[in-house]
């Protein structure tokens, strides 16, 4: 690898008032596999990925025990009667857990081939995390007209 590819350019103080603007990465962020988790469609699903997991968690083992406009599933057929919002709030941590491991395991994998380019991982990310949102609500939202029947 060549020297040059393992320096960045930013600036340091030096304590003397004076600034030194290249310095050389430590050693632990010099492995390629550290520094394409830094790229942005890793970064972006492996972040909102663990968010998925995390609210997933948070909502099958404390879910909102009554109807709210602040926290939970809150969609107009959630919010129907208390059986429908009970049985949504399980519904959704099912699937944003799967969802979100599912972003978990493609940022990784990204990041093990190299990294994307960052004009097609940004883009590409975010359809991604999108496509995961409305996938968690269609399913949801199918499992309680399934369950319960139309509103």
């Amino acid at each position: 690898m060549n020297p040059v590819q393992n320096r960045m350019v930013y600036s340091l103080p030096t304590g003397r008032g004076k600034f030194r603007s290249e310095c050389s990465l430590p050693p632990a962020l010099n492995a390629p596999l550290i520094m394409n988790l830094l790229a942005p469609f890793s970064l972006t699903l492996i972040l909102s990925g663990a968010t998925f997991v995390l609210m997933a968690a948070l909502m099958r083992y404390r879910p909102p025990r009554k109807i709210n406009q602040l926290y939970g599933y809150r969609t107009r057929a959630s919010m129907a009667s208390q059986e429908r919002w009970d049985y949504a709030q399980q519904a959704s941590a099912v699937r944003s857990r799967f969802w979100g491991w599912v972003m978990v395991a493609l940022g990784l994998i990204d990041a093990g081939l190299g990294g994307m380019p960052v004009a097609v991982g940004v883009p590409f990310s975010l359809i991604i995390l999108i496509g995961s949102c409305v996938m968690l609500l269609k399913g949801t939202e199918d499992d309680l007209k399934k369950h319960f029947g139309s509103l």
